[in-house]
């Protein structure tokens, strides 16, 4: 197991939480836009 010798850097963890975020939220969108407008008619412009 990883056991830092001092406390974690904040700053890093968000960004990799925030990255993921931005990653997760690219695929969906791009799986939506695939997937047509039969299930997100409404949402999609």
């Amino acid at each position: 197991m990883w056991q830092p010798s001092k406390p974690p850097n904040l700053s890093i963890y968000l960004l990799s939480i925030a990255a993921l975020f931005t990653v997760h939220g690219t695929v969906h969108r791009s799986l939506v836009t695939h997937r047509g407008s039969t299930i997100n008619g409404d949402l999609n412009d």
